[in-house]
């Protein structure tokens, strides 16, 4: 599989009041990153993991390194891949890059465990999804 990339653009809700993108606002634009990453690039989105499939995948650990600042009105590009997928849990690993100049901005580590909606308790990762990550380990 290609690797996935999104391109998103830094909101006037984004920064803070010096006009840069709000540090916390990083994690919330991986989860963005993230969500998109399941639907167009695995085709499987999360509205189906969460109902039909009754799965979630909380976080249980991240890490961000920041890098440069993105303002209000900055393009960036977001890329995901998967860089370890264990029995019950993956690590996705994100790059933010601006657009124009590719400078590298951020970087998240990101582990999410699955689990069954209806226990909450940890499972192994479903088939399907792992035949879809497995395609994108890096």
């Amino acid at each position: 599989m290609e690797p996935f990339t999104v391109r998103m653009r830094v909101g006037l809700d984004d920064v803070d009041h010096v006009q840069v993108l709000y540090y916390p606002r990083v994690a919330h634009l991986g989860c963005l990153a993230l969500e998109a990453f399941f639907r167009d690039h695995l085709e499987l989105p999360w509205p189906q993991m969460l109902e039909e499939h009754r799965v979630a995948m909380p976080t249980v650990d991240l890490h961000i390194t920041y890098r440069h600042p993105l303002r209000y009105g900055d393009e960036f590009d977001v890329s995901v891949g998967v860089v370890e997928l264990g029995r019950r849990t993956v690590v996705f690993a994100m790059e933010i890059r601006k657009a124009t100049a590719r400078d590298l901005v951020s970087t998240i580590a990101h582990t999410a465990v699955f689990v069954s909606r209806d226990t909450w308790k940890a499972i192994p990762v479903p088939e399907d999804y792992r035949a879809a990550l497995a395609r994108s380990l890096k």
